[in-house]
């Protein structure tokens, strides 16, 4: 995706959390925020992670989204009530609860009726944590 927007991808442009806590995040931003080209805008892996990562955003005195805009995969509502309400993307909880469960029900009443893989449509909620390039004031390279 990010070469279809005509971004470049580097090695530099993905880290490894090295674990899935707001500590493993804070570090890999820290990591990340170090670095001589800065990053517009970070995508994080979960609630926790986006934790970590706004505190060291926080420590680097950068603004989100005047600065550097935040993306997280874990759509529940703690994201709406961090200092920053974060934008996320995933499967809202009562959607994949009610899946769950009907799942299980399912594969109590006919075992192997439903496959064990399934997919559930992702929607993104817009919140208070990214900005267009334009509002940022930075090219999008």
């Amino acid at each position: 995706v990010m070469m279809e927007a005509g971004l470049k991808l580097s090695r530099n442009s993905i880290l490894n959390t090295n674990g899935l806590s707001w500590y493993n995040g804070y570090t890999a931003a820290k990591k990340l925020l170090q670095q001589t080209k800065k990053p517009t805008a970070i995508i994080s892996g979960s609630y926790d992670i986006s934790v970590g990562i706004l505190r060291a955003v926080k420590e680097q005195q950068l603004r989100i989204p005047e600065d550097l805009s935040l993306i997280s995969y874990d759509n529940i509502p703690q994201m709406a009530s961090l200092e920053t309400p974060l934008t996320s993307v995933g499967v809202p909880i009562d959607q994949l609860a009610h899946k769950m469960v009907d799942s299980l029900l399912s594969l109590i009443r006919e075992p192997g009726s439903i496959p064990l893989t399934q997919k559930m449509d992702p929607e993104l909620n817009i919140r208070m944590s990214c900005a267009s390039p334009a509002v940022l004031g930075k090219e999008n390279k």
